[in-house]
């Protein structure tokens, strides 16, 4: 207890950090070790080991003890941490992820020792650099929903100091325990330091490993690429094995030590980090800092300016020293991607831009790769020169569009209430389509409320919000709202291609449920900047005034066919790369043709 205030370590497990738990790590379990260090604290009153209430889970029951306790609960996780602060009646709960195994007791009591002092309700130790292995946040009890909704996240000089004592706040973020070669590379720390371990040895152990090392040209070939992905997906290294046989060198940003630990592996790649303490003078270079922090503001991460500096310290010199012919990275989007980006164009270099594609389906999938960004930002944005297609291509489209349906057709039976309907698709707040892409709305209810305010009187409103975004206050307040009329329904169950093909039409921000709607030709309202919008097959709306307008238009509404089939043709067959997989993932073959498809695009 701390200040009379029960205390609670909740250890959040997901499913693909389960079986790691399990795993011998040093003399031990990987999950008792963490345990271990929890119950050295002078402050937790009980360990809660936060699982889904799943069968698989109940092999947890071994690791219970007189302090040590197992519960089942919601599979959403910050939902089923409220759940466990309130079923075991903590005041204060210490949130720790199953995959951070070098957390320690006199840290962990440190901040709450601060917390108390400086009467917040919730504490972080989230920064921009921090070691792999550590992070934990805590929370006051009826403040975990309010943390996850806003994302309001404290930073504390006291633990940033704590860093910087250690080889300079070396970059290095939070590692992924999810394999049985990440725990081999923890062994090896704990047959160096044993056990009782202590943050030194932790650095001493990156250290005597070269983690720290920046990176050196172990090849050499005739061009260089900077390769960035969000995460290590199926076909990274299918791709980059592509790269090197056409004579590149390339130059991998890593995030995570087992990934640096693979790529050391590589006779041919170099790991480069970004970030440490080795601030140079940026003041000659313009980099545009709000707009590179806009995401991450949106997500609730604060960044020093310190932290900042040198980051984009270390950017500079790589550009400076190593000048890639191209960089090629996913999204663009967050600090440490953007000011990649602008550094890029601030030293002439090309990028290349990667992200999802809109073709989606249970053995269908897709990428996109522009020279311009993506969404609003894309290529397709701008074209407006859409030719009529010939009968083959309109033949070969059809048949596309035939298969693309038939694999999305969950034709469910609606509710007769339903009616006549216009479908409103929501999205994720905090999507980049939302934090940089729609000026009229921020607030998914905001959409709701003036959308059904201006709706035609005779026309029902059926509204699905985004699967990965349906916040309970956003819900309470369209069941309100419905439960109020008879003319609005909130529907999470329903398929949205059944809702777009029995709608009269569908309402977007700018989401890809607008391109799925116009590849059944059926009316699409923009409120956003949408990279489908402005072409003469949308309803767009500019200004909050016209949103009544364009819904009343929305049943006498003719799209211009031949435009959107030159559209979509040139999305489908020319910009978009798709394959057949049946778990998303690519195989080798695949990867080198998207390789082809991204070569051909620097080319050109």
């Amino acid at each position: 207890m701390i200040n009379g205030q029960y205390v609670l370590a909740a250890i959040q497990l997901h499913h693909n950090a389960y079986d790691c738990s399990f795993l011998e790590f040093g003399p031990d379990k990987l999950l008792n070790i963490q345990i271990g260090q929890l119950l050295k604290s002078k402050y937790i009153d009980e360990v809660i080991i936060n699982v889904p209430d799943d069968e698989i889970n109940r092999k947890f029951e071994c690791f219970v003890s007189d302090k040590v306790h197992v519960f089942y609960g919601s599979f959403e996780p910050d939902q089923r941490l409220d759940e466990a602060v309130n079923h075991f009646n903590g005041d204060i709960v210490v949130n720790i992820y199953g995959n951070q195994p070098f957390n320690q007791a006199d840290i962990i009591d440190t901040a709450l020792d601060h917390m108390i002092k400086e009467k917040k309700v919730y504490y972080s130790t989230f920064s921009f650099c921090l070691p792999a292995g550590l992070s934990f946040k805590i929370f006051k009890r009826g403040y975990i929903k309010e943390y996850y909704c806003d994302k309001n996240d404290y930073q504390h000089p006291w633990l940033l100091k704590h860093w910087k004592r250690h080889l300079g706040l070396a970059e290095l973020w939070t590692t992924r325990v999810y394999s049985e070669e990440t725990v081999h590379i923890f062994r090896d720390f704990y047959n160096m330091f044993g056990s009782e371990t202590t943050l030194d040895n932790l650095f001493e152990f990156y250290n005597k490993f070269n983690v720290f090392e920046s990176h050196s040209e172990v090849c050499n070939h005739q061009k260089r690429i900077l390769f960035y992905p969000a995460f290590e997906e199926s076909y990274t290294f299918d791709l980059l094995n592509f790269f090197l046989r056409k004579n590149y060198i390339v130059d991998f940003v890593v995030n995570d030590l087992p990934l640096f630990y693979k790529i050391k592996k590589h006779p041919n790649l170099n790991a480069v980090f970004f970030g440490g303490s080795d601030e140079g003078d940026i003041r000659q270079y313009d980099f545009d800092i709000d707009y590179a922090l806009k995401l991450d503001r949106a997500y609730g991460q604060q960044y020093s300016q310190e932290e900042m500096n040198n980051y984009i310290s270390y950017v500079v010199k790589y550009f400076e020293q190593f000048s890639p012919e191209f960089i090629f990275i996913r999204n663009g989007f967050n600090f440490r991607r953007n000011i990649l980006v602008q550094a890029a164009k601030l030293f002439n270099k090309q990028v290349i831009y990667t992200e999802e594609g809109y073709v989606r389906t249970p053995s269908m999938y897709s990428k996109l790769v522009d020279k311009q960004g993506i969404n609003f930002e894309g290529s397709l944005t701008h074209k407006r020169d859409y030719r009529e297609l010939s009968n083959e291509e309109n033949e070969r489209l059809s048949e596309f569009l035939e298969e693309f349906h038939r694999e999305m057709d969950q034709t469910d039976c609606l509710p007769e209430k339903y009616g006549k309907f216009i479908f409103l698709a929501l999205q994720v707040e905090i999507d980049t389509q939302i934090v940089y892409y729609s000026p009229l709305y921020q607030k998914m209810i905001e959409v709701v409320n003036d959308v059904f305010k201006n709706k035609p009187s005779d026309v029902n409103l059926v509204v699905k919000p985004h699967p990965l975004w349906q916040k309970e206050e956003m819900l309470k307040a369209i069941n309100q709202l419905a439960n109020d009329r008879n003319d609005i329904f909130l529907d999470v169950e329903s398929s949205t291609h059944s809702l777009i093909k029995q709608s009269i039409g569908t309402v977007v921000i700018n989401s890809t449920v607008g391109f799925e709607a116009l590849t059944y030709y059926k009316p699409v309202v923009v409120l956003g900047q949408a990279f489908y919008g402005h072409k003469g097959f949308t309803i767009d709306v500019n200004h909050g005034n016209d949103l009544k307008t364009a819904l009343q238009a929305i049943e006498g509404f003719q799209p211009d066919i031949s435009r959107l089939n030159s559209f979509l043709y040139d999305v489908i067959f020319n910009y978009l790369y798709i394959y057949k997989s049946a778990d998303k993932a690519m195989n080798t073959f695949q990867a080198e043709q998207f390789g082809e498809k991204i070569l051909e695009l620097i080319n050109n």
